[in-house]
C-alpha cells in the first residue's frame, strides 16, 4: 500500500472515530496532567529518537507520550543538514554534540 493510500485511510479512520478520542486516551480536554519524567525514547512508529514525557493521568496511572520532532534517525547518523538544530535543542555546542556522537559510535 502506498504512502498516500495509507494517509487517506488514516484520515478516513480519524473522521469516523475522532469523537471517541477522549475515551480511548483516558483523558479529556481540561484535565490536569502531572509530568513525572522527561526522557528520550525510540518511537515505535518510525524507529527514530524523539523527546518523550511520562504523565500521571487522572486515574493515577502513567503514560509515556512522544512529543516534538525526530532528534535522531539511525539511517542518517551524524550531524548533517537535517539535524544541525539538535545541539540547539539540547542546549549544547555543535562540538559537544559531535564528541558525544563519536563516543557513542554513531558517526
Amino acid at each position: 500500500m502506498g504512502q498516500l493510500s495509507r494517509m487517506n485511510r488514516c484520515d478516513r479512520f480519524i473522521d469516523a472515530f475522532n469523537e471517541f478520542a477522549e475515551k480511548s486516551a483516558g483523558i479529556k480536554a481540561g484535565d490536569k496532567l502531572e509530568v513525572v519524567e522527561v526522557f528520550l525514547c525510540q518511537s515505535d512508529s518510525d524507529e527514530c529518537v524523539r523527546t518523550c514525557v511520562r504523565v500521571k493521568l487522572p486515574d493515577g496511572t502513567t503514560e509515556g507520550l512522544e512529543i516534538g520532532s525526530v532528534l535522531f534517525d539511525p539511517e542518517y547518523g551524524r550531524f548533517d543538514e537535517d539535524v544541525d538544530w539538535v545541539p540547539d535543542m539540547f542546549g549544547i555546542t555543535a562540538e559537544e554534540y559531535e564528541k558525544r556522537m563519536t563516543e557513542a559510535d554513531l558517526d
